[in-house]
């Protein structure tokens, strides 16, 4: 029932463990299920389309009984620039990872250039993209990306309906990294207001006064225990020991 795991496989796990000497116990169940998907995983760079969808779809069949490593994140995260109906479901693994479970891809800095380059990829007229567009800017906004306030400029100044997107950045996630960019802003509600754009401006308005409202709102779990929530089967998952 009980699996012995340590360095160098360790880090396979997302564990992050200095002592060479030290030991974690895991479930055999949560050990096999982690070798039945790194089987899988080659096909996410190497499979046609057909592949990758059965793999994504063999991700949210354990969700509630396996959690993928941060190195096996950072394979999701190779798929939100692929094809919309790819980058959906590879969306929705990452945010229930990266926001709910507060679980970060291993190579971040690879993550926030692909958030980057996908933001604008898809049709957001599309509703499954602009849910899409919603998650990414929320991520970007946790990794207090500048690309949420350029956004947020583009948006406030060329977007059809400005009003329809607000909510895109009416989150704690976004609020911190907003608030810092305060003089821009008023100056583009400033310039939107002296060029009779009084709707954009309101708008604007009412996504900066969230900010200062929330810019301190915790987006971390209070307990760390809570990155496997809705998952408790995986309570207890690791137990580590000094030998």
């Amino acid at each position: 029932m009980i699996a012995k795991i340590q360095n160098p496989d360790l880090i396979a796990y997302g564990i992050k463990e200095s002592n060479n000497r030290a030991v974690y116990l895991t479930l055999k169940s949560f050990a096999e299920r982690k070798k039945h998907l790194d089987t899988l995983f080659d096909l996410l760079s190497k499979g046609d389309t057909a592949d990758i969808r059965m793999v994504l779809d063999e991700i949210r069949l354990y969700r509630d009984k396996y959690i993928l490593t941060p190195k096996q994140l950072d394979a999701i995260v190779n798929l939100l620039t692929k094809d919309a109906d790819i980058a959906k479901a590879a969306t929705e693994i990452l945010y229930d990872y990266f926001i709910i479970r507060e679980i970060t891809p291993f190579d971040k800095d690879r993550f926030r250039v692909l958030l980057r380059a996908s933001l604008t990829q898809f049709d957001i007229s599309v509703p499954q993209n602009a849910q899409m567009r919603n998650h990414h800017i929320r991520m970007l906004g946790k990794l207090r990306d500048e690309r949420v306030v350029s956004q947020l400029i583009e948006d406030a100044r060329n977007a059809d309906d400005f009003e329809s997107l607000k909510n895109d950045y009416l989150t704690p996630f976004t609020a911190f990294i907003i608030e810092s960019h305060r003089t821009e802003l008023f100056n583009l509600e400033r310039e939107l207001r002296k060029g009779d754009r009084v709707k954009e401006a309101d708008t604007l308005a009412e996504i900066r006064k969230y900010a200062t409202e929330h810019e301190s709102d915790p987006l971390d779990a209070t307990d760390p225990m809570e990155g496997i929530r809705g998952a408790p089967e995986l309570n207890g998952l690791f137990k580590g020991m000094r030998s």
